[in-house]
């Protein structure tokens, strides 16, 4: 009993440390996978910024690396922009096998990623590290005047659990949606953009924004608020 009861105490202070409540005059918004189109990333933030004279919050769904060639710009331009890092398993995996010296899986975006990483200056690498360790695995918002709350992830969470996706980490997270009534805003699994999936109705709870920045063409930006998305396309 005393194991089951530390448990629930460390899953309830991990997610009160992920929680974030915000004011009406707030727009909070939530970014899809970049994948290293660091510079349709900061074309995005810079419209968002410009959409509103409200305070705006970003965060950004993970997977802020691989496949495309501007690695580092993306670090820079979250810093600069003050985005809220999600991770993704891209980031996830640059990170273990740095720091716990693992032997990288040998796919063409790994390759990418680690030869993009390794070209940087060891100030540039310590940066690096450092915004993916203080990276979220999550975040849940609620908003004043917003009926719903979200729940901010990588990947759907029946995805993540389904497929162990980054571990214990994830366990709980299905049981928070089912019972809390979270509607999980997430990337990962890149399609083709539908704004019709947007509209909110009470049984669709997970929308993907994951529109795919490279294979896609495009990058898209949803403000919780209402529901309004912007998109800035990738030219190849």
């Amino acid at each position: 009993m005393n194991n089951i009861t530390s448990l629930n105490t460390f899953i309830r202070e991990k997610l009160e440390r992920n929680n974030f409540y915000f004011s009406s005059n707030t727009d909070v918004w939530c970014i899809g996978d970049v994948h290293g189109c660091a510079y349709v990333y900061e074309r995005l933030l810079k419209r968002i910024k410009e959409s509103t004279s409200n305070e705006t919050v970003i965060f950004q769904l993970g997977d802020l690396v691989s496949k495309g060639n501007h690695f580092y710009p993306c670090f820079l331009f979250s810093k600069a922009y003050e985005v809220i890092l999600l991770l993704g398993n891209h980031e996830l995996r640059l990170y273990q096998n740095i720091i716990q010296n693992k032997v990288p899986e040998r796919t063409r975006s790994v390759n990418c990623v680690y030869r993009q990483y390794y070209d940087l200056d060891n100030r540039q690498r310590d940066v690096v590290k450092q915004m993916i360790a203080r990276s979220l695995t999550h975040a849940k918002v609620s908003i004043e005047g917003v009926s719903d709350r979200f729940l901010l992830t990588h990947a759907k969470c029946t995805f993540l659990e389904k497929q162990n996706h980054r571990g214990e980490n994830y366990c709980y997270e299905n049981d928070l949606i089912s019972n809390h009534n979270l509607v999980n805003i997430h990337g990962h699994e890149s399609r083709d953009f539908d704004v019709n999936k947007l509209l909110y109705n009470a049984i669709q709870m997970h929308y993907n924004i994951d529109s795919g920045c490279v294979y896609g063409n495009a990058l898209t930006g949803l403000r919780l608020n209402d529901f309004y998305f912007l998109q800035e396309e990738f030219i190849k």
